[in-house]
This record gives C-alpha cells, sequence and structure tokens, in this order.
C-alpha cells in the first residue's frame, strides 16, 4: 500500500473517531436545558413586575433588543398579562420568534412561552419570579428559561454552552433592569 493510501486511511481513521468522541459526547447532554440568572433590586415588586408583565416595558431593558437595532416587532392580545404577545423578525443573529405571557401571579411571577422559529425552531419558556431580597426594600429577581434539548442542540453544546451565551445575556438585562426599576 502506498503512503498517499495509508495517509487517507489514517486521515479517515482520525475524522471517524473525531466524530464518533462528539456524538458520544453530544449523547451525554440532558434532554432539557435550564439556564438561570438572578440580581437583587433595590425597589419594591410592584416597581419591578410592570417591566416583566408588560412586554413593551419588557424592551426597554431586554438584552435581545439591540442585538438588531433594525429589528421588526408586532404586539398583539392584551397590553399586559396573560396572553400579551410580542414578535419578532431580524437579521441572522436576532432571527425570527414570538414569545407570550401564559402565566401571572402579581407581584411574584410571570412565565413567557417563547417559540424560535429562525435560526431554528426551538419551544421553550422563560420564567421571572421575584422574591424578597437580602436586605430590607430588596426584591430578588430570578430570571430562568428553560426546555427542550433535541439532539442536534446537544451536538452544539459539545462547542458552545448554552448557559454561558444565555447566561451573559441575563446578567446583561437584569442590570439594565435594575437600573430602571431603581430610578
Amino acid at each position: 500500500m502506498s503512503k498517499k493510501h495509508l495517509f487517507l486511511i489514517g486521515g479517515a481513521a482520525i475524522s471517524t473517531t473525531i466524530l464518533i468522541v462528539i456524538v458520544v459526547l453530544a449523547m451525554s447532554k440532558p434532554d432539557t436545558f435550564m439556564v438561570e440568572r438572578a440580581i437583587d433590586i433595590d425597589a419594591p415588586t410592584s416597581k419591578i413586575f410592570p417591566f416583566l408583565n408588560d412586554l413593551d416595558r419588557f424592551c426597554q431593558w431586554s438584552p435581545f433588543e439591540t442585538i438588531d437595532p433594525d429589528m421588526q416587532r408586532t404586539f398583539t392580545g392584551p397590553k399586559a398579562g396573560v396572553g400579551a404577545r410580542y414578535a419578532w423578525s431580524g437579521d441572522s443573529q436576532i432571527g425570527k420568534g414570538s414569545m407570550e405571557i401564559a402565566r401571572v401571579e402579581p407581584d411574584k411571577a410571570v412565565a413567557i412561552n417563547l417559540h424560535f422559529i429562525t435560526p431554528f425552531e426551538a419551544n421553550n419558556v422563560a420564567t421571572f419570579t421575584l422574591s424578597p431580597g437580602a436586605n430590607p426594600g430588596q426584591t430578588h429577581v430570578v430570571w430562568g428559561m428553560s426546555g427542550p434539548n433535541p439532539f442536534p442542540a446537544k451536538i452544539m453544546q459539545v462547542f458552545i454552552s448554552v448557559d454561558t451565551c444565555c447566561g451573559q445575556l441575563f446578567e446583561d438585562g437584569l442590570k439594565k433592569l435594575k437600573t430602571l426599576a431603581e430610578k
């Protein structure tokens, strides 16, 4: 066998081994994912809650709003609360999708159903919970997102951490929310 054939066989073996390692690592990822970040805000829940329950006010602090300044936005349904809906369509970074408030506990929690259409199809749930902060007069705000973790997403997670990518955006958004609520 020539050196060229041995080189091709060796290269194919390395490629196959790498592919097997990636598939095994992907298979070890959980079937669901959860990203969560929290912050203490020096404001009562009654001042913070409207920024979560009204999607127009949500846009004032959401870190996703600054990714594509030309993003198209559509609001439908009630202004706030269950049934309030927001759809977006943007560049390749922001994609296309919608969100709808699904559950509200006044001054305690908001759950939002997220439907991503592009750059990939996904249905997730974002939750915001409010509770007493570490100090008197503070509110502890937790922003979470969870959903199914299909195999293509697991393969992506071999290379990119969902927690790191989304977590940083959540942290940025919570800092903006803090600034607005503490005014």
